[in-house]
């Protein structure tokens, strides 16, 4: 009895964050309708693709042989090709493309809420705090993107806390453990390149102040950890980074959509529903700003270094940062950002 009452315990905010996905389902059981976003046609054709592939054994995994009209336009090999795989399967098993949706939302809000919670306990957050902190999460926009307009960074904002924990032994014991960071990091390639970019900047953030904060036997210790991971994440990537090699070796590919108005599509102007969605998010946005000022000299380093880069990464999603002047340079760094907006669901992990 008393082992099951342990397993009771443990699971038990896991199966509340369950129960909670469930419900953040309920308006379209109630309507029966479909949400078709801005994106939705793009991704279905793309998983519909893989879906095809999947029923048929026709496995073509550069070119699109069932979806965009059988015109063999190459995506999935460059878009997150093993995520493209795992929605095709659930696509395949779905009654329609209303269980479809219906399906992978469940699935996105569960794992977004269990993915911020695994991150608030190895953060050491109390556990009153971290079952209604994965709640919210479900409910950002940064999540909810997918839902209402089937943009695909909400797959990787969804397991992107999961993929900071490593980011916590790397300030407080000063390592880097190779082989969680790679698998974060190639894991997030496999599901969306600008989401495992980011994920890149953010450790690269962290690493820096690692690095410089500490001595030189620890210097040289990171650096070798570094290294091995990767050489790991090398390997993990395989299959994308030959896919680009082979492909732009030898093609004219058309490139992704080129945004000339990015400064209109900061936080402050065009995509302020990033912030305000739901509108408690601004709240704890200011509560937080409040809190970590006032007690700044007594915060721990984590806690530090994890607000001034959260902060900066919330002025990149404004129109503070001379978004006009890099759009005019023609970077194509900058162009494959496309929308600033982006960048805040980096930040909202801190706020959490």
């Amino acid at each position: 009895m008393s082992t099951f009452l342990q397993q009771v315990k443990k699971l038990w905010p896991i199966a509340i964050l369950l129960l909670s996905s469930i419900l953040l389902l309920i308006p379209f059981f109630l309507n029966h309708a479909m949400i078709i976003g801005s994106d939705a046609i793009f991704h279905f054709n793309r998983l519909y693709d893989t879906a095809m592939q999947i029923k048929h054994g026709n496995f073509q995994y550069f070119i699109s042989m069932y979806g965009f009209q059988s015109s063999g336009r190459i995506v999935n090999a460059l878009y997150g090709p093993f995520m493209a795989y795992i929605q095709g399967l659930i696509v395949l098993i779905s009654p329609s493309w209303f269980g479809y949706q219906v399906i992978s939302n469940g699935i996105l809000y569960f794992f977004s809420g269990l993915s911020l919670y695994l991150l608030l306990k190895k953060a050491g957050v109390q556990l009153v705090y971290r079952i209604p902190l994965g709640i919210f999460y479900m409910t950002t926009y940064s999540v909810q993107y997918w839902t209402l307009r089937q943009g695909f960074s909400s797959w990787g904002a969804a397991l992107f806390p999961l993929c900071l924990i490593p980011l916590i032994d790397l300030i407080e014991k000063k390592t880097l453990h190779p082989i969680q960071t790679a698998i974060c990091i190639g894991v997030m390639c496999q599901i969306h390149m600008l989401s495992a970019f980011l994920l890149v900047f953010v450790y690269a953030c962290f690493f820096l102040t690692a690095f410089f904060a500490n001595s030189k036997h620890t210097k040289i210790k990171l650096l070798k950890q570094l290294g091995l991971a990767i050489v790991i994440f090398g390997f993990l990537v395989l299959n994308v980074l030959y896919s680009f090699i082979a492909i732009y070796s030898e093609n004219n590919i058309a490139q992704p959509f080129v945004n000339k108005w990015m400064a209109e599509t900061t936080i402050f102007k065009g995509s302020s529903y990033w912030l305000f969605y739901p509108p408690i998010l601004m709240i704890i946005v200011l509560f937080a700003l409040w809190t970590i000022c006032k007690h700044w000299k007594k915060e721990s380093q984590l806690l530090k270094v994890t607000a001034v880069t959260c902060g900066f990464l919330f002025i990149l999603c404004t129109d503070l940062f001379l978004w006009k002047l890099l759009n005019n340079s023609h970077n194509q760094l900058i162009e494959t950002i496309q929308f600033p907006f982006r960048f805040l669901y980096l930040s909202q992990f801190y706020y959490s």
